[in-house]
């Protein structure tokens, strides 16, 4: 997020996010809450320890096709450009 904003809007950019992630913690408390009443807290955490491990692997996956990209573009660009000697 902070290498595609323009360093003008940054701050406003990561405040307005922080903001958001403050303002989504007390509704995860109450989720939480909720879900505990019907399942065992063991469970609930195993639960969420999977989902956030498996967003976590779908992330790494996503940045190193995006950076083995970027690596393409970037050999295609030196082989491409003419070489003076």
């Amino acid at each position: 997020m902070q290498t595609n904003t323009e360093p003008s809007y940054l701050g406003r950019v990561m405040g307005v996010l922080e903001s958001l992630a403050m303002g989504i913690t007390p509704l995860g408390f109450v989720s939480f809450g909720l879900l505990s009443e019907w399942m065992s807290v063991t469970s609930l955490y195993a639960i969420c320890m999977v989902c956030l491990l498996s967003i976590t692997l779908f992330a790494m996956h996503r940045i190193r096709h995006d950076i083995a990209a970027e690596k393409a573009t970037v050999l295609a660009e030196v082989e491409s450009a003419p070489t003076h000697q």
